[in-house]
């Protein structure tokens, strides 16, 4: 994120946008030379910062060529949708000046100099490069070269487009939901933390060297968070009680097949925006429930959870033991709040 806010300082500088500032960059730095042929080193902090970033500026850069004075002739994407550095790989390296711009080279094809004569692959990529040039012919007009962002429909720079393109979200599509569901923030980012792996599991807490061994207290396997809200014994029962009330499968196992599930449903919509509500959809059809159905779920749910706590003191500990375990022997192992929290929070999540 903070590549793209820097880079927005570049946008400016190329468009011209800016006030005294600008001409302070422009009198120290550019000294009357195109910011895309920049190349001195030194200066402040914060400039140097901000003109590293150019390879980042040219990611959404699209130059509609006019004199063709301040435009990269290999680097910048002036013809096509690719700069030709990357089209034509094999003429680039070893073209004798790499910087060249677009009216020199324009003005007269000589001046691209290369280091040793062609061979077939270079001869035919030099004969596809002409015909490039000859099939779009640029006028080499007086007016000043135009420079728009090609990642936004409007033409202007914006940082969610450029983050978007420098850091893409590795997250299924259904995932961007958390954020468009009416929801309370904080309940959004418990789904993130939890689509990222970020609860603090038992697994989670033990790698970060709390207490605990990372096993689940209800079952002795490893406690991760699908394993808290979906395999989990107790979970599952919970499931179970929710699917009878309300119809459905919801036989998941993890959370994002049943987002998946949810966001391929006809009724997506209803469902997504119940929850946002604080109940479920009790106007559509199968899903319908009525408040004292609802109460009714909740006072099910919470009782069989109530059974697997038998107190819970002011640090928040789980006293119910495992099964043929003492209250003595298992005490350090559920002396852990993630697990108490866990009992607490099923109930609402499912019913609220």
């Amino acid at each position: 994120m903070n590549i793209a806010l820097l880079t927005r300082w570049l946008w400016h500088i190329a468009n011209g946008d800016g006030g005294l500032w600008l001409t302070i960059i422009q009198n120290k730095y550019l000294r009357g030379q195109p910011l895309a042929f920049y190349q001195r080193s030194g200066g402040s902090q914060f400039w140097q910062a901000v003109v590293q970033l150019l390879p980042v500026l040219r990611i959404g850069t699209s130059i509609s060529v006019g004199t063709g004075s301040s435009t990269l002739f290999w680097f910048d994407r002036w013809l096509g949708d690719t700069p030709l550095a990357a089209r034509f790989p094999g003429l680039f390296d070893i073209a004798v000046d790499p910087r060249i711009s677009v009216e020199s080279a324009l003005i007269d094809l000589g001046r691209l100099a290369f280091h040793r004569p062609f061979g077939p692959p270079e001869v035919a990529a030099w004969d596809a490069l002409l015909q490039d040039i000859a099939l779009l012919p640029i006028d080499v007009a007086d007016t000043p070269d135009a420079i728009s962002w090609r990642l936004n429909p409007s033409g202007r720079f914006s940082t969610k487009s450029l983050y978007a393109a420098i850091a893409p979200s590795t997250a299924p599509e259904p995932f961007s939901l958390i954020w468009d569901i009416r929801l309370p923030l904080k309940i959004s980012i418990f789904l993130w933390q939890w689509i990222r792996g970020r609860l603090p599991s038992g697994v989670e807490v033990c790698k970060r060297n709390g207490p605990g061994d990372g096993m689940c207290p209800m079952c002795g396997t490893v406690e991760d968070a699908n394993h808290i809200f979906f395999l989990c014994s107790t979970a599952q029962f919970l499931c179970s009680c929710f699917r009878e009330t309300v119809g459905g499968q919801w036989c998941n196992t993890n959370f994002s097949d049943l987002l998946a599930e949810i966001h391929a449903s006809p009724l997506a919509t209803a469902i997504l925006d119940g929850f946002a509500l604080g109940s479920l959809p009790g106007r559509f059809g199968p899903f319908a429930m009525s408040l004292s159905s609802r109460r009714c779920l909740f006072d099910v749910l919470l009782t069989a959870s109530s059974k697997c706590v038998d107190s819970c003191s002011s640090g928040g500990r789980l006293a119910a033991p495992r099964t043929g375990m003492s209250s003595a022997t298992s005490s350090p192992t559920f002396d852990r709040w993630p697990s108490a929290w866990r009992l607490r929070f099923l109930p609402v999540f499912f019913v609220c």
